[in-house]
């Protein structure tokens, strides 16, 4: 996770909680990461609760780079931290 976060921060592929990516497309959003842990279940067969924690890592790492933060460190805005993963979580089952 520290070359994913290290990614973020020296790409701008950070898209704010709630917000879609920019028009040039060039960011990763939430959809991307909800059909990658599909793909990731159905071809890889990687089990609910690894995705899960796949999930909620690239949350924190995003949320600490979007706040200028460093990798680890609690983010600023846990519950939204939280909130994110589950959303996308709750979608990767449907």
């Amino acid at each position: 996770m520290d070359i994913v976060w290290g990614f973020f921060r020296r790409s701008g592929m950070i898209v704010p909680m709630g917000e879609k990516a920019n028009s040039a497309g060039n960011q990763l959003t939430e959809q991307d990461v909800i059909n990658n842990c599909k793909l990731m279940m159905s071809k890889g067969k990687v089990e609910e609760e690894e995705c899960i924690a796949f999930v909620k890592e690239i949350c924190w790492a995003s949320a600490n780079a979007y706040d200028n933060q460093e990798y680890g460190d609690e983010p600023k805005d846990l519950t939204a931290v939280v909130e994110r993963t589950m959303r996308i979580i709750e979608k990767v089952r449907n």
